[in-house]
């Protein structure tokens, strides 16, 4: 209705009411991921405008960072709506480290231990799989770790020098299996510096025992090493003799020397190669024996001596009858009596006896030995003083002792002389008188 009061009907409008677009979003893979990887977001809507949270206007978009995702979508009539949200979580990117347990130059032979930061898994670059590894080779190394996101870290290298070590030897002067009492010099070579398990320096020792014999060679960079040697000492044979007799021969003996071990024999003089030598003549007698191992010892010298037989004549002139080492004889004559000498050979004794049978004794002195036998000193009494000499022989008629009666009592000495039978003569005596000397 117009001013005037007029009024007309307008032509019809058509009005459409359009639906909002219904809008979702997805990802193509993990929305957790380590960083410098990506995921996939799609919508599920064809719509005529998109626009991301990130700023992007594509259906689809790549998300690399962390966030929480979503898209508008305006439809051709111009509705739109919100997708839902997805939230991205990009992982921060890390570097493991290395840990050396140990000096990271090493002697050839020895390692360097190493050890990775914490982490789910390890790849070393030669090969290893385990956190700690043990590496004796030249060169850099490094590793890398996988954490429990699944991300992984590659480390700094870590070099590792490894030094040569020298060749020590030991070097013998001579056989290393000898006999007792010779020896052998050890020589080290082929490094800077030795050190012996006794603790010598020096670069030689000489050993006469037997052992195991460990010398450590260091080179001028330190490294060491070690070398041995083995010293066997074989026993020598006993060398001791024994005889059976002793070493004084008398005509017509003979001693036997025998040597006790060993395995060979050689006795000096006459080559003979028994175990036991029969001597009969006077020298000087020694054996080298050899044992099994052909260790050899010479045994000390045997003298051996010629003893001699001896002989003496003793003319007396008794009352009635006379004794003589204990055998008593009444009548005159001739006797002959064997005993042994000092040198234990046979001594014989020929006695010219002459008995004055029914002689006046009227004038003879009478005499006493006490004590007798006796261990030295013994006094001779006389029935008279007296003042005459005295001779003492021994069995063979040899004087032994000499001096002079002084009275009735007279005080001798015979100390000096061996144990034995003795006599003893004073001219005033019808005969000896038997002493013996303890």
């Amino acid at each position: 209705t117009d001013a005037n009061g007029c009024s007309a009907t307008s032509a019809p409008i058509a009005i459409a009411v359009s639906n909002n677009p219904v809008v979702s979003i997805a990802a193509a893979g993990p929305t957790s991921f380590c960083q410098g990887q990506s995921v996939v977001l799609n919508t599920n809507t064809n719509g005529s405008t998109y626009a991301w949270s990130n700023g992007q206007t594509t259906p689809s978009i790549t998300a690399n960072t962390s966030g929480v995702y979503f898209v508008t979508v305006t439809n051709a009539a111009g509705c739109s709506s919100v997708s839902n949200e997805i939230t991205v979580n990009a992982q921060a990117s890390f570097t493991p480290t290395i840990s050396a347990v140990s000096p990271t130059t090493v002697c050839q032979g020895a390692f360097a231990t190493l050890v990775a930061s914490p982490g789910s898994s390890y790849v070393w670059s030669n090969g290893a799989t385990t956190q700690g590894v043990n590496v004796g080779v030249n060169g850099p190394i490094s590793v890398t770790v996988t954490n429990s996101q699944g991300c992984t870290g590659t480390s700094a290298p870590i070099n590792i020098t490894v030094l040569a070590v020298p060749t020590t030897t030991i070097t013998a002067s001579g056989p290393t299996t000898f006999c007792e009492g010779s020896s052998v010099t050890l020589t080290a070579g082929g490094a800077n510096s030795y050190v012996w398990a006794n603790n010598s320096t020096a670069s030689s020792q000489t050993v006469t025992t037997a052992g195991i014999y460990v010398v450590t060679g260091y080179a001028a960079n330190g490294c060491p090493d070690l070398a041995e040697i083995t010293v066997t000492v074989n026993e020598s044979p006993s060398a001791d003799l024994i005889q059976d007799g002793n070493n004084s021969l008398c005509p017509g003996e003979t001693l036997t020397l025998s040597a006790q071990t060993g395995n060979a024999y050689t006795w000096t003089p006459g080559g003979s190669t028994a175990q036991e030598l029969v001597v009969s003549t006077p020298g000087t007698y020694s054996c080298t024996l050899t044992s099994l191992n052909g260790c050899t010892t010479a045994s000390e010298q045997v003298v051996v001596t010629a003893a001699q037989a001896t002989s003496s004549t003793l003319n007396v002139t008794a009352l009635e009858s006379y004794v003589l080492n204990e055998i008593i004889y009444t009548q005159s004559g001739t006797y002959t009596q064997v005993l042994t000498n000092a040198a234990g050979c046979d001594s014989t004794i020929t006695l010219n006896l002459t008995l004055t049978v029914g002689l006046d004794e009227n004038g003879l002195v009478s005499f006493s030995v006490q004590p007798n036998p006796t261990d030295a000193i013994f006094i001779l009494n006389a029935s008279e003083a007296l003042y005459s000499t005295y001779v003492i022989q021994d069995a063979q008629g040899k004087v032994v002792a000499t001096g002079s009666l002084t009275g009735t009592s007279t005080t001798i000495n015979i100390d000096q002389v061996a144990r034995g039978i003795y006599f003893l003569k004073v001219a005033e005596a019808a005969e000896a008188i038997r002493i013996v000397k303890n």
